[in-house]
């Protein structure tokens, strides 16, 4: 089983992307922002993947993309956003919201392959 790390300041999207994910058999760990996802990385080595949005309080997603990086370079990451694509990431793909469950299990497929 992948397991994966969702990182997302909004509950309703974390649910709603969590539920998708489970159901498909993926394991979902979430994280409320950035700082949160990085102490959860440190302790989690069988994170496969990790989705985080770009805008959050205590740690935006760019941050959080090139400090997890740092840390695990080789690590799939997603980021999403409601806005355009943010510069200075990290991440190996971007998503703009709102997504669909679709296009999101295609992206962590491709990633995960």
């Amino acid at each position: 089983m992948k397991t994966i790390l969702l990182v997302d300041d909004e509950l309703w999207t974390r649910r709603v992307m969590s539920n998708t994910l489970g159901k498909l058999g993926f394991s979902v760990i979430e994280a409320v922002d950035g700082k949160e996802a990085l102490h959860i990385l440190a302790e989690h080595s069988e994170i496969d993947l990790v989705i985080s949005d770009t805008q959050m309080l205590e740690m935006d997603g760019v941050i959080f993309s090139r400090e997890a990086k740092a840390i695990r370079p080789n690590l799939p990451f997603i980021l999403t956003s409601g806005n355009l694509e943010p510069t200075g990431h990290q991440a190996d793909m971007f998503m703009l919201k709102p997504i669909s469950m679709d296009d999101l299990i295609d992206a962590v497929t491709i990633l995960l392959s």
